[in-house]
């Protein structure tokens, strides 16, 4: 049967629109666009930007946002629709880091965890990925920009609502500007506190009985961060053991655990947090590590004091 020339030109407008829905790229963050601060709501249509990740994004209809103290994701809720929605801008990013962040379970709270739905699809600078879990869908795209930015899109909620999910998600992208990252003060500070020095850890415990039985063990960690971008990791873990005399026999035991590792590291703001960044030359992964300072002056890595001095490594 043959199509009439008007229901060819519909369809040639459909698949144009379906494909205009694009991420930008921009020489410079977007007028208009208002910065994202913590703990501030912003209404449906607002057009928000992280500088520090050059990622820009209009809030979809129905659709309210907030930056929560602490976390690294901008959450989108509302009032009238069913679901959650998160947004995660990176001022650096591959597909590669983005599939290793997306094709795991993602853990919703309250009893929530989604579960990857077949195979990550994947284009020249986008990557999709299906969830389940039981009578909920998630959605999840990320979009790499020319500047080497990126931004991770995910809603999820009721199962009947995959296709207005990916349609929100189709919005946002179509919305997306990407411009050069803008880094600020407070990651020059940290790139300047951390250059040329070896963060450590140091930890043991003990415990013994009148009969002589015991156990005992430490641990020990060192990260060297040196001025050329390397970094150098070790670690050691001990443990001994001893039955005492009352078993009869003085039975004892020792374990020693070590591993080193060797890659590149930098410092990236991830939504309201600076993090360290780690991507290892052994595994090829990139694990990032929230870093502050409490009020005592005392560095903090993963919500644990590590102690800062000079590195006797690094050259």
């Amino acid at each position: 049967m043959r199509r009439s020339p008007s229901l060819v030109l519909m369809l040639m407008l459909l698949f144009a629109q379906a494909f205009a829905q694009t991420a930008r790229n921009a020489a410079s963050a977007p007028a208009g666009a208002r910065e994202i601060a913590i703990g501030q709501q912003y209404p449906t249509g607002s057009a928000v930007q992280l500088a520090n990740s050059g990622v820009s994004f209009q809030l979809p209809p129905d659709w309210l946002g907030a930056m929560p103290q602490g976390a690294g994701a901008f959450v989108l809720g509302s009032n009238s629709k069913a679901g959650v929605g998160l947004v995660i801008m990176r001022g650096k990013a591959t597909l590669q880091e983005a599939e290793a962040l997306l094709n795991t379970p993602q853990d919703l709270g309250d009893g929530v965890v989604m579960m990857p739905d077949g195979a990550p699809v994947r284009s020249a600078n986008t990557l999709k990925l299906n969830y389940t879990s039981g009578g909920y869908v998630g959605r999840a795209i990320a979009v790499i920009g020319k500047p080497g930015n990126g931004v991770v899109y995910f809603f999820g909620g009721p199962a009947d609502q995959a296709a207005y999910f990916e349609g929100v998600l189709n919005q946002l992208v179509g919305s997306t500007v990407f411009f050069p990252p803008q880094s600020g003060p407070e990651l020059q500070r940290w790139q300047e506190l951390l250059v040329g020095t070896m963060l450590k850890r140091m930890s043991s415990y003990y415990s013994g009985g009148l009969d002589g039985a015991y156990v005992g063990g430490s641990s020990e960690e060192s990260l060297h961060l040196c001025s050329d971008g390397s970094y150098a990791y070790s670690s050691n873990n001990n443990m001994s053991v001893d039955g005492g005399f009352s078993t009869g026999y003085n039975a004892s035991a020792y374990s020693d655990d070590s591993s080193e590792d060797v890659g590149r590291w930098r410092v990236e703001m991830i939504g309201n947090e600076v993090n360290l960044v780690l991507e290892s030359a052994k595994s090829g992964e990139t694990s990032y590590h929230p870093i502050s300072m409490n009020g005592e002056g005392h560095t903090i890595v993963d919500g644990k004091r590590a102690y800062r001095v000079p590195s006797d490594r690094c050259r």
